[in-house]
């Protein structure tokens, strides 16, 4: 599901909070998940933040912080960039969430939201483009701006999408395969020129392996 970013300005942290810039920055609230994750109020007098996870790119460095001890699943993305700080503001599920992916495209985090819910948040870091959020997202082990997802827990449908362009579309992969691996027992995927393979956990000694024809969207 795609989602907006709100870009609400220019805000000096209070001194409540440990580990902030001393100058303004942007704060952007974020939609994704299928649920909203928007957060205008995350910023707070008397509380305390805390460092849950980081990473380093070739243009910059980003940092996933938590606010803790009070009533809301909040986080805060900090993305430094050419001595610039650019701040999103988040409301995802607390001491479940973290940098998965951190490359020249994008920054992903992942969050389990209860049980086997899981879900990915893709912060893009070229030009204004919106970011995007999917539940039950893999990104393909060879091809990182190929990602695939379900909708409604519908796991024998799964859609794959190309990150770069946009373009998405669906396929059949049932039946579902063991839920070892979840979602439908899919183990592994990776890209093969035109194709996705889609590899399944199954106890087969040779596992079945779907191969869906993704050329559509990859110009």
């Amino acid at each position: 599901m795609k989602f907006k970013i709100i870009l609400i300005g220019f805000i000096t942290l209070i001194s409540g909070c440990r580990n902030q810039a001393n100058f303004p920055y942007n704060v952007e609230s974020i939609h994704g998940n299928g649920r909203d994750t928007s957060n205008n109020s995350i910023i707070k007098t008397d509380s305390t933040i805390m460092l849950v996870d980081s990473c380093v790119s070739t243009f910059y460095q980003a940092k996933l912080e938590e606010y803790i001890n009070f009533d809301l699943n909040a986080f805060k993305l900090t993305v430094t960039k050419n001595n610039t700080n650019r701040i999103y503001s988040l409301d995802l599920p607390p001491d479940r969430t973290n940098i998965e992916t951190c490359n020249n495209d994008y920054i992903a985090l992942s969050s389990a939201c209860g049980m086997s819910c899981t879900g990915k948040d893709f912060i893009f870091m070229n030009g204004n483009r919106p970011n995007e959020g999917y539940m039950y997202c893999q990104i393909v082990d060879n091809n990182s701006n190929i990602i695939t997802h379900h909708v409604n827990e519908e796991f024998e449908v799964i859609f794959i999408r190309n990150l770069l362009n946009s373009k998405e579309i669906k396929a059949n992969i049932g039946p579902c395969e063991s839920m070892k691996s979840y979602p439908c027992g899919i183990k592994k995927l990776l890209t093969k020129k035109d194709s996705l393979l889609i590899t399944f956990d199954a106890p087969a000694a040779k596992p079945r392996v779907k191969e869906i024809n993704i050329k559509e969207i990859l110009n």
